[in-house]
C-alpha cells in the first residue's frame, strides 16, 4: 500500500466497530460506545444474517482505507474473525494503519460442530496480526472454547489469531455490561 493512501490522516486514532453474526442491537456494548463516544464508527458489513467471508473483508478494508485517522478495530464475534481474515489477506506495516484491536469473543470457525456461518470463515487463518491486540473471551460462550484461546505466554496459539494479550471475563452475561460501562478499561 502506497504511503500516499494515508494522506490527510491524524493523529487521534478511530475505532472501526465490527459486529459480528446478526449485527450488534440498541442495547449491544458496541452500540452503546458508538452513540457514547465521538470516535467510534460502525464498519456496515451487512449480510448480517449470512455472512461471507471475502464479502466482509472487502468492506473492512475499504472502511479502513476511508478512516480519517489510525484505527482501532473493536470487533465482537464473528467480527473478529473478519479482522482475522484483512490481516492475512490485505496485510499492513506493523501497526499502521490499524494501531491495535480490541477482539472480543471470537469464534472458533475450525470447530466440528460450527453453525454454518461461523465455519464459513474457516480454516481460521494462522497468521499473526500486524499491530497490538486484546482478546476479551469468557468461559462459557457456546461458539468457542476457553481451551482453544491462546493466552499470554502459554505457548498455545491454536486458533485464528496468535500472539495476542486475552482477558478472561467469568462468563458471557457478564461481559456485555463490563463492556459498556467501560470497567475494565482505563
Amino acid at each position: 500500500m502506497a504511503e500516499s493512501d494515508f494522506a490527510g490522516r491524524g493523529t487521534t486514532p478511530l475505532a472501526l466497530t465490527i459486529p459480528g453474526l446478526n449485527n450488534s442491537g440498541p442495547t449491544h456494548w458496541q452500540t452503546i460506545w458508538e452513540r457514547t463516544r465521538g470516535d467510534c464508527d460502525r464498519v456496515d458489513l451487512g449480510m448480517w444474517a449470512t455472512p461471507r467471508r471475502n464479502v466482509w473483508v472487502t468492506k473492512l478494508d475499504h472502511a479502513i482505507k476511508q478512516a480519517p485517522a489510525p484505527v482501532i478495530l473493536v470487533a465482537h464475534s464473528l467480527g473478529c474473525l473478519a479482522v482475522a481474515w484483512w490481516a492475512a489477506l490485505e496485510g499492513q506495516p506493523y501497526g499502521w494503519p490499524v494501531a491495535g484491536a480490541l477482539l472480543v469473543a471470537p469464534p472458533d470457525c475450525d470447530r466440528n460442530d460450527a453453525c454454518k456461518a461461523v465455519g464459513g470463515f474457516g480454516p481460521a487463518p494462522k497468521v499473526s496480526l500486524p499491530f497490538p491486540s486484546v482478546v476479551v473471551a469468557s468461559r462459557d460462550d457456546p461458539y468457542a472454547s476457553i481451551a482453544r484461546i491462546p493466552w499470554p505466554n502459554s505457548g498455545a496459539a491454536i486458533s485464528s489469531m496468535p500472539d495476542r494479550w486475552a482477558i478472561s471475563i467469568p462468563n458471557r452475561t457478564s461481559a456485555p455490561g463490563c463492556l459498556a460501562s467501560g470497567c475494565w478499561i482505563g
